[in-house]
């Protein structure tokens, strides 16, 4: 987890906070995740616009769902690159399984908050 400094709380330090240290992967031989293991998961996708893909709805991140209306995602997956965010797709341990999900439409977004005080590398 990062933190900010005790001498300046613009500067952020890596703080080890699960006794795996910071120069390690965090998921090493990862285990399949089991039916119904992590209900507040989320898929978020978009409407394919590529006809090169099979598929209707094309999967660009993930998220978590916090509560009955909400579900937060990293601010780069609302990003322009792939259009407007759409879809999301939960109760599922595989993105492709949205046959036993379920698929919700999104509707508007509320707020979308972001910081320049995190950017790559300021916190390693």
């Amino acid at each position: 987890m990062c933190i900010s400094t005790d001498s300046d709380p613009e500067q952020y330090e890596r703080v080890d906070t699960c006794n795996i240290p910071t120069d390690e992967f965090r998921i090493t031989n990862g285990m399949k995740a089991m039916d119904n293991e992590f209900p507040h998961m989320a898929v978020i996708g978009v409407h394919n616009r590529n006809p090169a893909f099979d598929a209707d709805i094309l999967w660009i991140g993930g998220g978590s769902l916090i509560s009955d209306q909400f579900i937060l995602t990293a601010a780069h997956v609302l990003g322009a690159q792939h259009g407007v965010v759409k879809y999301a797709l939960l109760g599922v341990t595989n993105k492709t399984d949205v046959l036993n999900g379920y698929l919700a439409n999104i509707g508007t977004f509320l707020r979308i908050h972001s910081t320049s005080v995190f950017t790559a590398g300021s916190c390693r």
